[in-house]
């Protein structure tokens, strides 16, 4: 615990008589996501992690969110190449820190620029958006230290501050498990509300194919609104083979992940049956085990907020 709580304290920097306290912010997570379907395991999460090549610290800690009571004090596989303890805290997040001696700081297993790791896990929540968080390596503080900076009047809110406004942040896919009953409407509204995001990010890359996305499912809520399921079944069909036919092309592995997802979990939901386009209707076979998009924009976070 020592170590962590090390990552997180700020130290300050004094020149010309003026101090500013640093934050671990200047390791810049960049993160890449694909998502792949079993029928055993549910959905298979494979991320990629790079601390940017413009960091200007050495990576030594991350946090996903996620929307998975499982994941509870769960373990998940170190990286191959480097050792991290990564487990799951407080049911809401997937941390991860990279391990070394208490004497050796940074840890040598945290990432330097350029350089990154890969993890895997398995959920039966869907794709969905959520926060990820980055740590860069701080030097600790003594207690005499942190007393001169309560003398140089700053006050304990702006010296120990919560660790996720201390961190890098940026945006990813991590599981959601929805309840059982949820209302169509609502997993429609989740389904657009993906769409629109991945098109003001760079997960879809077309501003046509957005509008065209976006065209498909308006008249699936419209067909639902009228109570004819067989015709929204059919948009979301058309929706859904557009999805495919960009995968790789203009939609990266994460907006493929959100959209063909849990595009397909409501079309499961309302009865109906993926049929591949211009095929005569046969059913699309790797639908069980999905596809892996284009590389995404690895989650770049808000990184001009950041160095401001």
């Amino acid at each position: 615990m020592r170590i962590i709580f090390l990552l997180i304290v700020p130290f300050s920097i004094c020149q010309a008589g003026i101090c500013q306290i640093e934050r671990p912010n200047k390791a810049y997570g960049e993160f890449t996501a694909e998502v792949t379907r079993s029928d055993s395991v549910g959905y298979i999460y494979d991320y990629t992690i790079k601390n940017a090549e413009e960091s200007e610290q050495v990576l030594v800690a991350f946090s996903i969110f996620i929307k998975d009571k499982s994941f509870y004090n769960k373990t998940i596989p170190s990286p191959s190449t480097k050792k991290w303890y990564i487990d799951g805290l407080d049911k809401i997040y997937i941390t991860g820190a990279a391990a070394g001696k208490i004497l050796d700081l940074p840890p040598e297993n945290g990432l330097s620029p350029g350089e990154q790791i890969e993890i895997s896990f398995n959920s039966e929540g869907l794709p969905a958006i959520h926060p990820f968080y980055t740590e860069g390596f701080v030097e600790p503080l003594t207690d005499e230290y942190i007393d001169s900076l309560f003398k140089a009047g700053y006050t304990e809110d702006e010296i120990f501050i919560d660790w996720k406004e201390a961190a890098y942040k940026g945006d990813t896919i991590s599981p959601r498990v929805w309840s059982e009953n949820v209302d169509m409407g609502v997993f429609l509204d989740s389904l657009n509300s993906y769409l629109v995001f991945s098109c003001d990010t760079t997960w879809v890359t077309n501003k046509g194919i957005c509008r065209s996305l976006q065209a498909k499912l308006d008249n699936v809520d419209k067909q639902l609104s009228k109570d004819k399921t067989k015709q929204a079944i059919n948009g979301l069909n058309a929706f859904l083979n557009e999805v495919r036919a960009q995968q790789g092309k203009h939609i990266t592995s994460e907006g493929y992940a959100l959209l063909w997802f849990n595009g397909l979990e409501l079309l499961e939901q309302l009865g109906g049956e993926r049929t591949g386009g211009g095929k005569g209707g046969k059913k699309d076979k790797d639908d069980k085990k999905g596809g892996k998009g284009k590389k995404g924009n690895k989650g770049k976070g808000e990184m001009r907020d950041v160095r401001r």
